[in-house]
């Protein structure tokens, strides 16, 4: 590489001599240097900036959650990044089940809702949902009127707030968004109809409303013991320090779901921070336990193997702008 320097005695026997051999083992042992050592820092860089290692720092529950609430079901589970110093960027989630014909299906998020990309702040333990409804592949059933959904994987939630109709009359064929809305208008049109004499076939006064059964936790139950193999998270998000992508994956089988049983709180601010307890962070109440007590069943390991046994909490604190 040091072309300039010359050889001894201030000559330059290898470019006045007529010998082109000499210069072209010269300029293929530059190019050949040149491109080693380009090689070496890549390979040194793609090794420091790996950040796969980052997803051992996003933690979740070892219990997976599926209980009543409001009339819907939900499956629940937490996760917390224990490098709050260093947030995630642009993290997000998303859930999937795995049936025992070995097929995956995506399961739609309730919160935080995938319609806005599913963005989670994993600084701050955050319980992810799924509503089982009658388009979820959870679902042991399917809901009568419903409209073909063409093999889109929908949320009964957009239906009920407006953003679209999937209860079709099938008298008619106008949609509503909900069942009561469909009971009314059938209602009103016999009305309209024994006034002005339709006839009973082909009409609002033929059509018998079916009986709408919600969805049970013991259906849910035992369709999942027979035709679910697994449900999968994945968070996903960019390492702020290393800017590069990484996903963290967890698995609940059958035996790692809490049936009706819900998280205990885990976050308290103490001395003006905010403290997680890794201790109640993996415990379940179940319902038939007093409030300030906790199943132990549900509670296999109280502190994640990627944490020091001598601390229970972590502290997180947020820097001013």
């Amino acid at each position: 590489m040091t072309v300039a320097d010359g050889l001894p005695g201030s000559t330059n026997a290898f470019f006045e001599a007529n010998c082109p051999y000499i210069q072209v083992a010269i300029y293929a042992e530059m190019i050949w240097s040149m491109m080693f050592n380009a090689f070496l820092f890549a390979f040194f860089f793609a090794i420091l900036s790996k950040c796969e290692l980052r997803n051992v720092q996003v933690v979740f529950s070892d219990k997976l959650c599926i209980y009543s609430e409001g009339g819907q079901i939900y499956v629940g589970a937490r996760c917390y990044d224990i490098d709050s110093a260093f947030p995630v960027v642009e993290s997000h989630v998303r859930m999937y089940v795995l049936d025992k014909g070995m097929r995956m299906h995506p399961l739609r998020m309730h919160f935080p809702d995938d319609d806005m990309g599913g963005m989670l702040y994993t600084s701050l333990p955050a319980e992810m949902k799924h509503c089982v409804d009658h388009h979820s592949a959870l679902s042991p059933r399917k809901m009568p009127l419903v409209l073909d959904s063409q093999g889109l994987v929908l949320r009964a939630s957009d239906s009920a707030t407006g953003n679209r109709d999937e209860i079709e009359c099938p008298v008619c064929g106008e949609a509503y968004a909900w069942y009561e809305r469909v009971r009314r208008h059938v209602n009103y049109c016999r009305i309209i109809e024994t006034k002005d004499e339709y006839p009973v076939e082909n009409s609002h006064l033929g059509f018998e409303m079916p009986e709408i059964a919600p969805l049970t936790l013991q259906e849910v139950k035992t369709y999942f013991e027979n035709h679910i193999s697994e449900i999968v998270l994945v968070v996903e998000g960019i390492d702020p320090q290393l800017s590069g992508t990484f996903q963290s994956l967890q698995s609940y089988k059958y035996e790692d779901v809490a049936w009706e049983g819900k998280f205990v709180p885990c976050l308290s601010v103490q001395n003006k921070k905010f403290v997680v307890d890794f201790v109640n962070f993996h415990k379940v109440r179940l319902p038939e336990s007093p409030p300030s007590s906790v199943a132990e069943d549900d509670v296999e390991r109280a502190t994640p193997k990627s944490l020091a046994t001598e601390t229970m909490e972590t502290e997180i604190t947020f820097s001013k702008a």
